[in-house]
């Protein structure tokens, strides 16, 4: 059971700096377009 609910919270980690890194290349790759605008 324990080792379930440690695999579990490894899997959540894993998805939240999934999205983190999302996040952050969305944010770059915007930052980079308003850029070029300019």
């Amino acid at each position: 059971m324990e080792a379930m609910r440690r695999k579990l919270d490894k899997r959540l980690s894993d998805l939240e700096q999934a999205q983190t890194d999302l996040a952050v290349n969305k944010f770059r790759r915007l930052s980079m377009v308003s850029s070029d605008c300019m």
